[in-house]
């Protein structure tokens, strides 16, 4: 349940990879390790953005803090106290930059050339770039403020300055996208890297490597120039379907718009090498010898046998064999499964509610063994539903119930005992209306919804208050005793429905919120049987 954004523009060597408010993801990291540049720390979830420096790299975190690993032996992974309020970050050769929520912004790191040195007055800025020794802002009104080295006018916009949209500096030179489609670029131009291939118009993002170029066209095409020596300018075939780009040393990186990430250029280090599987990325950044991408994972299903305690997942949406088989909780009960990442490592894991107790129990490895959280949530005993989901978009997933006979939700912040953060009523009160959960609209908080089995009906909410439902859609058969799921089933970052039929031990699965056949259809599990569905990133791949 992780959200998937197009980037408008990837800023190079100093690249923000901003997620905005979509779900937050984990780091994927590659090629040379020298200095730790690729050892992302743990836990590495929650991140919103990324920057690849030359020897070291840059995450911003969901609460807006900038997390740093590799190289530091200028201080450029020391961040500035406090270290609180960022929403964009960007890595040069040996400083780093954030960007505050205020358009403030914050250096550290070398600061030999006064790349550190922000010119007055600090603020109104939007964005930020950073070159090898000299640094970028782009202000709201569409100026470019530049200071640092300026040996080869780098740091000389040229007039006129406004209208800009977009930034990314190199070692010697930098790019600044007009509104209008057209790259302006300007410094060191010794491999004409400075000289924008006609027709220059129709650019929709742009990224500056060491002495190359690239702009990514609205039509999904990519365009390079300057020195190409290891290739880094010819881009591979077919030359279709872009949406965003990063230019590092001598490699460059391409999205596509089916989430995988195409590489070229220089090799030693294994820059280009991404990965496996090479899907589900959201956003891409080069270093000089490195890349780094963020990556959500991908929601599939599971199945709870309460006769034996036995938990059945599996990390593909097809039939086969379970990929872990493990047994947790009591054999022949009643208590009922749910699943999410309690411990915020990007893996979702199973847990169990006991209604008798009203005690959840929930493990965090997808193996057998003891709850490694243990608690009481709600009146004992119970007939409420037990639900899942992150519901303040802090990247932990807590636990909620939901009472078919009040029609209302307790909702949890925190996987402990307590009261409800979120009490409401959303459904009709005494009825047999399941709850579900996801991020219905891609923007990293999880709320609720209800299935109407008796009419195969959809109720989704896109906040956890009272209120109509937001989607109200059919989808399955009308009276009928299939079970609802939820999940991002294609890395889109929207989580959408889903149905397992015990009968014929079919899942069935939806693409989108609204009526129509499933998109995945397939069997998996005994038939007939009295197993329960679930659903979950099992590998946190």
């Amino acid at each position: 349940m992780r959200a998937r954004v197009v980037l408008g523009a990837v800023l190079a060597l100093s690249a923000c990879l901003s997620l905005g408010a979509a779900r937050a993801e984990k780091v994927v990291a590659w090629g040379d390790n020298s200095f730790g540049q690729c050892s992302v720390p743990a836990s590495n979830s929650g991140f919103v953005a990324a920057a690849a420096g030359v020897y070291h790299s840059l995450g911003l975190k969901r609460d807006g803090s900038i997390v740093a690993w590799g190289y530091n032996g200028d201080g450029e992974c020391n961040v500035r106290a406090p270290n609180s309020g960022l929403v964009a970050v960007a890595a040069g050769c040996l400083h780093s930059l954030g960007l505050k929520g205020d358009g403030s912004i914050v250096v550290w790191g070398d600061n030999f050339y006064g790349q550190c040195d922000v010119p007055s007055p600090n603020s109104g800025c939007v964005a930020v770039a950073a070159g090898y020794y000299h640094s970028l802002g782009l202000t709201g009104d569409g100026s470019i403020v530049a200071w640092g080295l300026d040996y080869y006018g780098q740091s000389d916009v040229p007039a006129p300055n406004s209208g800009f949209v977009a930034v990314a500096a190199g070692w010697g030179h930098s790019l600044g996208l007009k509104g209008d489609g057209s790259i302006v670029a300007w410094g060191f131009n010794g491999y004409g890297q400075c000289n924008v291939p006609e027709p220059n118009s129709g650019f929709v993002a742009v990224a500056a490597g060491v002495y190359h170029s690239l702009g990514l066209k609205g039509d999904g095409s990519i365009v390079a120039w300057g020195y190409n020596y290891y290739g880094q300018c010819d881009v591979p075939a077919p030359n279709t379907g872009f949406v965003a780009v990063a230019a590092g040393g001598h490699h460059s990186l391409g999205l596509k718009d089916d989430s995988s990430i195409v590489a070229w250029g220089y090799n030693y280090y294994g820059q280009c090498d991404v990965p496996a599987p090479n899907s589900g990325f959201t956003a891409v950044g080069a270093g000089h010898y490195h890349s780094l991408g963020l990556r959500t994972g991908v929601c599939t299903v599971g199945l709870y046998n309460p006769s034996a305690g036995n938990l059945y997942l599996r990390n593909a949406n097809t039939a086969g064999p379970a990929d872990a088989t493990f047994r947790f909780g009591p054999a022949s009960s009643t208590w009922l499964p749910l699943a999410g990442d309690w411990d915020v490592d990007e893996v979702d894991t199973v847990g169990l509610y006991q209604q008798t107790t009203a005690t959840f129990y929930l493990r965090n490895a997808n193996t057998g063994g003891p709850a490694d959280l243990t608690f009481r949530f709600g009146p004992a005993p119970n007939t409420w539903l037990p639900v899942a989901g992150d519901w303040d978009g802090d990247g932990d997933n807590t636990i909620g119930l939901y009472s078919q006979a009040t029609g209302t939700f307790l909702l949890r912040n925190g996987n402990s005992p307590g009261t409800a953060d979120l009490t409401f009523r959303f459904g009709p009160t005494g009825s047999a209306w399941l709850p579900i959960v996801g991020d219905w609209d891609g923007n990293g908080i999880d709320t609720v919804g209800l299935y109407n089995p008796a009419s195969g009906t959809f109720y989704l909410r896109s906040a956890n208050s009272a209120g109509a439902a937001d989607l109200t859609f059919r989808f399955g058969p009308t009276a009928s005793t299939w079970k609802p799921i939820a999940g991002d089933w294609n890395q889109d970052g929207i989580d959408t429905v889903g149905l397992y039929n015990p009968t014929t031990g079919t899942f069935y699965l939806r693409n989108s919120n609204n009526a129509g056949a499933a998109d995945l259809t397939f069997r998996y599990g005994p038939a007939p049987s009295t197993w329960l569905p679930i659903a979950g990133d099992w590998d946190g791949l």
